[in-house]
């Protein structure tokens, strides 16, 4: 048989799955030497296309008409390192190989589970002899119920014996015929609540010993043991067949309920006595119960909390403002843990709660504005009136900043003096506005004398990019100044 294409491609694929050489040449019908002998004279051939300076599998796989797949996994296995391999290639194959082993590990676990349910049916063949009753209601399509009942064997036995002597699928063919004939059939089929075909819904017998035990609200387990049932699910199919099993599990939640009752009558005794207890003790005592009632499930230890509370206590008594720091001080505690232990109890810190300023929407979309001016952000955070921190944390969220002249081009070079920057340029135009004098400008910034003169003399220069600017920051507002006028800081 000659191994084209498409019979090397159908090789791969049961590889794929796990099976040997042997089981891929029996399944498709040809001898595993051959195989083998394919696999070397493709070898053959392969050394022959070296030779020729074909060095590209796929080059290779084209010449020789056979799949990629194949010519990747012999060069590989066979360890033909003059082969030229793709990348992506070569990690499909190595992972491809990988499944296989897996997958072949799964496949002989599955093989296995085959042959041994076919032995065990060749096994039960022997056992079971032809009952010509059972053959006539396979015949008819009859109901499982009517053939176990007739047979006299349980609902497995009667499966087993159909699939030993290959009649399920007839009398599945004949059942499915017999009940789309019979429409009374079919809705009673419908309402069943088994879920298995052929077995319509049937009363149960009764069981009296089990009834009894229902009445008296016993046990599943007390149930199995006297039916002689194999599970206490047995005894829950019972019950909800006979219509019992609503009622049982009623009668066996009100213990339940009356446990939870006298549960809850104990906890209710038991916080009345823990606060009669509760008003009786000094605050530092009652502060350490609402904290442990807060958080019953802390590891925060009784001595710690009493120290911390002592303490926070005797200097509210003395005016005293302690930091978390000192409040802490030996408790192995982190400042924001102390903080949460005065918090659950409805407790400040001594030295005041700290207030937290949310920036408005405005402001952030003034400092999107200005991410691309040649300002610096302490000049942007001055004229929004808002901390630095606030600038720099929203200019990250926006992205890298790229380098610019963010400051006025510095013209007194090696005086020492530090860079020049919009903001004190603002502030110098503003107090000379407000008739401030020179020497007073100096003092009023604590700046060089130099540079206010510096300033007022290049302020034809200056003052246009503070006012670009501002109208960036402002773009609803006027700007006339050089700096924000008060009417305008807002």
């Amino acid at each position: 048989m000659t191994l084209n294409y498409k019979i090397i491609t159908e090789v791969l694929k049961l590889n794929e799955r796990g099976f040997n050489d042997l089981d891929i040449a029996s399944q498709l019908g040809f001898d595993a030497q051959e195989l083998i002998e394919h696999d070397v004279s493709t070898l053959e051939a392969i050394e022959d296309c070296l030779e020729e300076e074909t060095t590209n599998a796929a080059e290779i796989a084209k010449k020789l008409n056979l799949p990629i797949n194949y010519i990747t996994g012999l060069a590989c296995d066979y360890g033909l390192k003059e082969v030229k391999i793709n990348k992506d290639d070569r990690i499909r194959f190595l992972r491809r190989r990988r499944g296989i082993m897996l997958r072949g590990k799964q496949e002989q676990k599955n093989l296995k589970k085959r042959r041994r349910s076919k032995k065990n049916l060749e096994q039960k063949a022997e056992e079971v002899s032809v009952n010509a009753e059972i053959d006539a209601l396979v015949m008819q399509g009859a109901d499982f119920s009517v053939i176990e009942s007739a047979s006299g064997l349980e609902s497995k036995e009667v499966t087993t014996y159909l699939k030993v002597t290959n009649q399920y699928k007839l009398w599945l063919s004949q059942f499915k015929e017999r009940i789309n004939k019979e429409p009374s059939l079919r809705k009673k089929q419908q309402r069943t609540k088994t879920g298995k075909i052929g077995r319509t819904k049937t009363k149960a017998k009764r069981i009296p010993e089990v009834d009894k035990l229902i009445k008296k609200v016993a046990t599943l387990d007390e149930m199995k043991k006297a039916a002689g049932w194999t599970s206490c699910v047995s005894a829950r199919h019972y019950m909800t067949r006979t219509n019992q099993y609503k009622k049982w599990k009623a009668d066996r939640g009100k213990p339940k309920l009356e446990e939870q009752q006298r549960k809850a009558f104990i906890g209710n005794a038991t916080k009345i006595a823990q606060q009669n207890l509760y008003n009786k003790s000094d605050r530092i005592e009652q502060k350490i119960f609402e904290f442990l009632t807060n958080t019953p499930k802390s590891k925060i230890t009784y001595d710690t909390l009493k120290t911390i509370y002592t303490r926070y206590f005797e200097a509210k008594d003395k005016r005293k403002k302690l930091s978390l720091v000192e409040l802490s001080k030996g408790t192995g505690l982190w400042n924001s843990k102390t903080g949460k232990i005065l918090n659950k109890v409805g407790l400040e810190p001594l030295h005041g709660k700290k207030e937290r300023h949310i920036t408005p929407q405005w402001k952030k979309e003034a400092i999107k504005r200005a991410f691309n001016l040649d300002v610096n952000p302490p000049d942007i955070a001055y004229f929004l009136d808002l901390p630095e921190h606030i600038i720099y944390q929203n200019m990250k969220m926006i992205g890298p900043r790229p380098k610019r002249q963010e400051f006025i081009t510095k013209p007194l070079a090696n005086t020492g003096l530090p860079d020049l920057t919009y903001r004190l340029a603002s502030q110098i135009y503003e107090a000379r506005d407000l008739k401030f004098e020179i020497q007073e400008i100096v003092e009023l910034l604590d700046t060089k004398k130099i540079i206010v003169n510096y300033m007022l003399k290049n302020e034809t220069i200056i003052s246009p990019k503070i006012f670009d600017m501002l109208k960036t920051l402002y773009p609803e507002k006027n700007i006339t100044t050089p700096y924000i006028p008060t009417k305008q800081n807002n």
